[in-house]
């Protein structure tokens, strides 16, 4: 069994993997993931960040836009190890259609939606 898991923009390359060789792949995962349909971009999914992210780019040189911000609540430790690996992405990443060969996808496909878990406060008000 061959599965092919796409975790946030990634969603769109391994949709645009799984639509060229589907014949190697039983069954997609998407975890966070955005989850195109041809000609669709990462930023026609988005439309929320559509504006800033065009906004940044004729702004900057023009072809790059720099990472969305952390979380205010991201600990030190993560935003440490986060920042020196974010770097700026081409505004092409986003523009892109995806078109995909051979029709819409009929593999099996599953998603998990992530959500953000509150830490609790331990204290005498919190409920147990």
């Amino acid at each position: 069994m061959n599965i092919s898991a796409g975790i946030h923009g990634v969603g769109m390359v391994a949709t645009g993997v799984a639509a060229r060789a589907p014949d190697r792949i039983t069954q997609m995962i998407y975890v966070d993931a955005f989850v195109p349909a041809d000609g669709q971009s990462l930023l026609d999914l988005n439309e929320v960040t559509r504006p800033r992210m065009q906004e940044l780019s004729e702004t900057g040189d023009g072809w790059r836009v720099p990472p969305n911000p952390t979380p205010p609540d991201t600990p030190a430790a993560d935003l440490e190890w986060l920042s020196a690996r974010r770097v700026d992405m081409p505004i092409k990443c986003f523009e892109t259609k995806l078109r995909l060969q051979g029709g819409p996808l009929t593999l099996p496909r599953s998603y998990i939606y992530a959500t953000r878990i509150t830490p609790r406060i331990r204290s005498g008000h919190s409920p147990r």
